[in-house]
């Protein structure tokens, strides 16, 4: 998946809009959902996170339990 020109490598995450980031639900009825102050603070959680290191981001970690 890409967003804002780059690969999204997270495979949790569902879309995103100015302040905030929105990943796959615990259940198929619900979201995750990550709101920042600003557009710059989530900008650098997804160039972190969802862009590189997703693995260390904690609802990867608590999504991935549902998995396993």
């Amino acid at each position: 998946m890409r967003a804002e020109g780059c690969l999204i490598l997270c495979p949790f995450y569902k879309s995103h809009d100015a302040v905030r980031i929105y990943c796959e639900g615990i259940n198929e009825k619900c979201r995750n959902g990550l709101w920042f102050s600003s557009k710059d603070p989530r900008k650098e959680y997804m160039s972190t996170y969802c862009k590189k290191d997703y693995k260390a981001c904690a609802i990867y970690q608590m999504l991935e339990k549902k998995y396993k």
